[in-house]
């Protein structure tokens, strides 16, 4: 797994006018959320130890992530703030390379 974390892939339906988050992290599905506030709950309460590889989903991910646009993708992050408490940073993708 290419990132230190957790990344998420945006898929946008204009016409239908949806969106969704897939949350991916060492290369398994952990879920999937209908708006960026319901990705950052299902992040903070996933685990990948739940979850096991799927080699379908390696395949489709891996042709998925080669893409050179990734505009789409984000990496996710949790920082500490000074006092300790979790603070939410994303970053796009292509800030580390793949």
């Amino acid at each position: 797994w290419p990132w230190n974390g957790p990344i998420a892939i945006k898929e946008t339906h204009a016409d239908h006018g949806w969106e969704r988050h897939y949350l991916i992290d060492r290369w398994c599905h952990l879920g999937t959320a209908a708006d960026e506030e319901a990705l950052w709950m299902l992040i903070e309460s996933s685990s990948a130890n739940e979850t096991q590889f799927d080699l379908d989903i390696y395949k489709v991910l891996r042709k998925h992530l080669s893409r050179p646009d990734k505009s789409d993708v984000r990496f996710l992050a949790m920082k500490t703030t000074s006092i300790g408490a979790p603070a939410r940073t994303k970053m796009p993708v292509n800030a580390r390379p793949y």
